[in-house]
């Protein structure tokens, strides 16, 4: 099912006197929920890994939102995926690299786990690690800094 399929559901429940829709496809599940206009509308998408769920409020004024422009001053290696970012090969290895430690272009640095799959991360930069600025495990997106480096 695709994001258009889903959309047009979301609307189909919207303007129905349903409450809730439920359907399996492929062995996924999809349950979309209608609550009053005061909550939010959820869309629950059960998957054999861990469910996610999408959350939207009806806005009865309107929302400003401010974007600011942050300058970062430096150089970082960058994520080059999307994934869970580990510092080590396994929780009892020693990390790839630690702030202080002096690096080469081509080092690896990190593990990046999509898909199933354990991306080694090499750095694209020679120097010092200044900064290590992603937990481990934690989520990244494509083009995030990961480390900022003292290069030389």
């Amino acid at each position: 099912m695709n994001i258009k399929d889903l959309e047009k559901l979301v609307k189909l429940l919207e303007n129905s006197q349903l409450s809730k829709i439920l359907i399996e496809e492929n062995g996924t599940k999809f349950e979309l929920t209608k609550s009053s206009c005061e909550q939010p509308r959820e869309i629950i998408h059960h998957a054999a890994e861990a469910p996610r769920v999408l959350t939207s409020s009806v806005v009865s004024e309107p929302v400003s939102v401010k974007a600011e422009k942050i300058e970062v001053k430096g150089d970082f290696v960058t994520a080059p995926m999307v994934g869970t970012f580990y510092l080590s090969s396994s929780p009892t290895a020693e990390p790839f690299i630690k702030v202080g430690d002096k690096i080469k272009a081509g080092d690896v640095v990190c593990i990046i786990e999509a898909m199933k799959l354990f991306n080694e991360i090499e750095s694209t930069l020679s120097g010092e690690v200044l900064e290590l600025l992603v937990k481990n495990g934690e989520v990244v997106e494509y083009g995030q800094p990961l480390f900022k480096i003292k290069t030389v």
